[in-house]
């Protein structure tokens, strides 16, 4: 409830740095992924390790797919972490402003530092 009135109160924060976050999970998936396929493309086709292979094919594609999920598993976390810092340090703000207080108390001051330029 107090984490749904946060994202009404601040709507632009929090849509960027979901973006932010999405964006740089879909990078590192992507990033993941090619290097699982390109590394399984050059072990089945170049080395010789797979001799009984007719086609390289379908263990490249399995090689991608398990990049892709691997990637997301991998860099989801980020993306979340991302979300929970910046409604911490809204709340942390709001509880500030509320007792009287010019800056949140619990909030690192870089990250204080680095909010206040925006």
């Amino acid at each position: 409830r107090v984490s749904l009135g946060i994202a009404v109160r601040h709507p632009i924060r929090l849509t960027l740095v979901t973006k932010v976050g999405d964006l740089i999970e879909l990078v590192g998936t992507v990033a993941v992924a090619a290097g699982t396929t390109g590394l399984a493309w050059y072990t089945f086709t170049q080395t010789g390790q797979a001799t009984a292979l007719s086609n390289p094919n379908g263990p490249v594609l399995m090689a991608a797919f398990l990049g892709v999920v691997i990637g997301t598993v991998m860099l989801h976390p980020f993306s979340v972490v991302a979300t929970a810092i910046m409604h911490c340090f809204i709340a942390d703000e709001e509880m500030a402003l509320g007792e009287g207080k010019d800056a949140p108390e619990h909030t690192p001051a870089p990250l204080r530092a680095w909010m206040k330029e925006d």
